[in-house]
């Protein structure tokens, strides 16, 4: 080292300080603090461990009590704002090496606070979270690095160089091992044992080293898992799992990888850590055997004469290191010491100017940036979500396969069978480097189709979907039914099994599936005539309204506008409201909505939103969705309190509510932010919150504040207009009169639009052209909410759904007899049923089996169709409005049937337990 002081400085936080500090983040610490960091690139730096944030700080503090001079005197931060003092003190580089699932808030705090970072186990993150930390260090500037230090073992450096040399020629196949000891992790591994599996603590390495060494486009992941031997004792665990990945390559080969890890005990491993690593080439064999402490190695051709069959690996010559450079050493750097030089270079190895080429430099480095890290986190995604899958399916598989269409005692469906693996899929990708494959995208993991027994078409149809269509475009649904047709209140399957309609297609289909009537209205508007069909002009076409008319106006645009603004003004609230903007989706809406509202003034650039609603995914109608806690906010929103508790069960219905802290939030948000504050928007209820029904006064509360602080109210009325609250208009029913209210989903009984009405002189804010897209206003979607104001205008239909609405209310009411359903909520024609926990069951697994059990009904008869649960464990039963009191009072009694049916066999499975 330099006698001359150091000219540069790097101070470093610790997030963690269990097994990992110790073996490999405290001898570059020491060896720093004695002997500092020297690169010709940068000169000398000196680097210091600055601060430590973890849960106790007992750790940390025994560490600075043994350690003395070995290490600077840093400073020990504990409990639940470690992280935020450790920043405040100043550190340049951070490392997280927490246990399990604490890795992803320090992370983004970390780059958030403009600090390198440096992360312990991805395998942790899912892919959202790699993909916003990514982004996240992208804006900021920063490096996001990870610690991978199999990739630096001597063996596995030697393997990728006679890889990369070409002396051992395209991988057919790999098989990783590795038997851990849980005392070696001491309290650490009690902590990752509770609900994890050995797979994402160990399996993670191997999968890095097979997606780095042998760069492809993973292709497949399957996998299995057993549980108890272990356990209990150290809580719910998979003591071994299995996995089998799948690659394809350019040359249209594929290569297929086993790993296998497992937990295991003294009284059944005599060991310490034995793990193996084997890999089958073209023309040879490589295998390394912790107990050998070396590895072999057969190359057709070569050995032994000019290559050994057996190599100790605590020497092997010269190599490719991860970072492309090759030198001769003996055991590999630690991958701190790597990283901060890394870091080193791009903040001191130049002028300021050329920083962003320094730093673009590093990052691709793919060994170790996490952007490179999507196919390995997909993969440990994929397994996780199989386990997690095969448990609940083993879990009740004995309790609802008899209830299955042409099941017999021992017949399960394919999702549900015992059986040693399951399969996912990860979406096609190309390889960007021939060297550096593990930077490839993997844009998404879909789990094998649900198959259930007697129904060959409708499975044909969940393998397509599953084939070409990611998760990600549906919400999960344990039935996935197929639909082949409907009519009035019913679906019918591929197969011809009738469905009662209980989600009336998310609260769409208001008016019945396919009503004649308003089917006419809607040609007619349309100028379709049943000859147009049958017969056509000589060129093959017919004249009709156009289907599209971007930029320019129709007749049919024309009455849609006049007819909606006067139905809306009918109804006491909505005399202010004289102009209409349309949308194609209700999230569209609600996000023109705010538009408006921020470009009246844009001095007042917060908006105030209710916790845990719903408007949207994306944009605007996406941040002020949820609550605060949630990923990716918006620092404009500001989130308030919902009623729940006081109204989270029918039995407490018309009682007042004490508006107090609620009235208290408001005043809060005012006193401190003032005429920042431009608009509010809130739900009617909360439905995919877990629908939940206020009374009018707390509407009225947040009326009344905007009211007086001429903040522009808005009400997102997608999910409760055109009578499902069992008014028109949920403003009407709770005395309101908002700014802006925005429709959709029932507006067309099916026909896709929505639409913000609204003040004219806040929507006139904007500008030619802000507010325009593809479709909105189109005539298709103009003649269905004609003809849907038609039905409303000249039938009972209001007056029906509230009848009908006591017999649901007194039906569902019934369902908390079988002890499943803990409570029941709703309005109009749209309830809640929250599910209890039945045994061991969680209320969210008992509210998937119920949605399952009421999709194959009773002995193969009639179902009842549900959506997922809402917020985990909550079903929603909101039918067509149209629907009859016979069928009401039919399919309450199926669901009854079905429910205490279900609850027989979950309680006797879980009194057998």
């Amino acid at each position: 080292m330099n006698s001359a002081p150091a000219t540069h400085t790097l101070r470093a936080g610790m997030v963690g300080m269990g097994m990992i500090f110790d073996e490999t983040y405290r001898p570059f610490f020491e060896r720093a603090r004695s002997a500092g960091l020297y690169d010709r690139r940068f000169g000398d730096v000196d680097v210091s461990l600055a601060a430590v944030a973890t849960r106790t700080g007992s750790r940390a503090q025994k560490y600075l009590d043994s350690a003395r001079d070995k290490i600077s005197r840093f400073e020990n931060f504990a409990g639940d704002d470690a992280v935020d003092k450790m920043l405040k003190s100043g550190v340049n580089f951070a490392c997280v090496a927490t246990p399990d699932d604490r890795h992803f808030e320090a992370a983004k705090k970390i780059l958030e606070a403009g600090v390198h970072l440096l992360i312990e186990k991805p395998s942790v993150l899912k892919l959202q979270e790699l993909d916003e930390l990514t982004a996240l260090a992208d804006k900021k500037g920063l490096l996001a690095k990870v610690v991978y230090h199999k990739l630096l073992d001597p063996d596995h450096k030697k393997l990728r160089t006679l890889y990369h040399d070409k002396v051992l020629q395209h991988v057919n196949s790999g098989y990783c091992t590795l038997l851990e000891p849980k005392q070696i992790s001491g309290s650490q591994f009690s902590e990752w044992i509770t609900g994890r599996n050995p797979g994402t603590y160990v399996a993670v390495h191997y999968i890095k080293l097979i997606d780095f060494s042998f760069p492809g486009r993973l292709k497949t992941v399957t996998a299995s898992g057993q549980r108890g031997i272990i356990g209990p004792q150290d809580g719910p665990t998979w003591d071994s799992c299995q996995m089998r990945m799948v690659y394809e390559y350019d040359s249209g080969r594929e290569a297929a990888f086993d790993i296998h890890t497992s937990w295991v005990t003294p009284d059944n491993f005599p060991g310490y850590v034995e793990q193996e690593v084997q890999f089958r080439f073209d023309n040879g064999l490589w295998n390394g055997h912790s107990r050998k402490r070396g590895i072999e190695c057969t190359v057709e051709g070569k050995t032994p004469i000019t290559l050994k069959n057996s190599i100790n690996n605590h020497y092997n010559g010269s190599f490719v290191e991860p970072w492309g450079e090759r030198v001769q050493r003996g055991y590999g750097i630690e991958v701190i010491e790597r990283f901060v030089r890394e870091l080193a270079y791009v903040e001191f190895g130049g002028d300021k100017a050329n920083r962003p080429a320094r730093l673009d430099e590093v990052r691709k480095l793919t060994y170790n940036d996490i952007a490179a890290d999507r196919q390995t986190v997909a993969a440990v995604q994929a397994l996780e979500a199989i386990l997690e899958r095969q448990h609940q399916a083993n879990r009740i598989a004995s309790c609802v396969s008899t209830m299955r269409k042409g099941a017999s005692s021992s017949t399960a469906p394919a999702h549900q069978k015992q059986t040693s693996y399951t399969k996912a899929k990860c979406s096609d990708s190309k390889p960007t480097d021939s060297f550096r494959g593990s930077s490839l995208p993997v844009q998404s993991i879909m789990t094998q189709p649900i198959h259930f027994p007697g129904e060959p078409t409708s499975n044909a149809a969940r393998d397509i979907i599953a084939e070409s269509e990611p998760a990600a475009l549906r919400t999960f649904t344990p039935s996935q039914a197929v639909l082949a047709k409907s009519a009035g209140v019913f679906h019918w399957t591929s197969e011809g099994r009738r469905l009662y309609d209980f989600s009336s297609g998310v609260l769409v289909a208001n008016l019945g599936h396919n009503p004649c009537r308003w089917m006419q209205r809607f040609a007619a508007y349309m100028g379709w005539k049943p000859e147009h069909f049958t017969k056509s002009r000589a060129d093959g076409f017919f004249e009709a309204v156009t289907m599209t008319a971007y930029n320019a106006i129709t007749e049919v645009e024309t009455q849609a506008v006049e007819r909606l603004l006067r139905n809306v003004q009918s109804f006491a609230g909505g005399e202010k409201l004289d102009t209409v903007m349309w949308a194609a989706s209700g999230s569209e809406a609600v996000q023109k909505a705010l538009w408006a509202c921020l470009h009246r003034d844009e001095t007042r650039d917060l908006i105030i939103a209710t916790r845990f609603g719903f408007h949207g995914k994306k944009g605007l109608a996406g941040a002020v969705t949820g609550s605060e806690k949630d990923h990716d906010r918006d620092p404009r929103v500001k989130f308030i309190s919902f009623p729940m508790a006081e109204i989270d069960d029918t039995s407490k219905y018309g009682r007042e509510i004490d508006l107090t802290k609620y009235q208290a939030e408001l005043d809060a948000l005012w006193k401190e932010h003032g005429k920042r504050l431009n608009c509010l928007i809130t739900e009617p209820y909360l439905g995919g919150g877990g629908s939940y029904h206020p009374p009018a006064s707390y509407m009225q509360m947040l009326a009344d504040f905007c009211r007086k602080h001429d903040i522009l109210f808005i009400l997102d009325e997608v999910q409760a207009n055109f009578g499902r609250t069992g008014c028109m208009y949920a403003f009407e029913k709770n005395g309101i009169a908002p700014d802006f209210v925005c429709l959709g989903k029932g507006l067309g009984n099916g026909v896709p639009v929505a639409a913000v009405v609204g003040r004219g002189d806040v929507m006139s804010s904007l500008k030619y052209g802000e507010a325009s897209d593809t479709w909105s206003a189109n005539p298709l979607s103009a003649a269905a909410v004609l003809a849907t104001l038609d039905e409303f205008e000249s039938t009972e239909i209001i007056d029906h759904t509230q009848r009908l609405s006591k017999f649901f209310f007194a039906g569902l009411d019934r369902l908390k007899e079988t002890g499943v359903i803990a409570k029941v909520r709703g309005e109009g024609m749209v309830f809640g049923i929250e599910c209890a926990a039945v045994g061991d069951l969680a209320p969210e697994q008992v509210a998937n089996a119920v949605v399952e059990a009421c999709y194959l009904g009773l002995s193969g008869g009639d179902g009842i169709h549900l959506l997922g649960p809402l917020a985990g464990k909550v079903l929603r039963i909101s039918p067509p409005m149209s629907i009859t009191e016979l069928e009401s009072r039919a399919s309450l009694t199926l669901l009854f049937d079905i429910v205490q049916q279900l609850a027989e066999k979950l309680q006797g499975a879980a009194a057998s337990a």
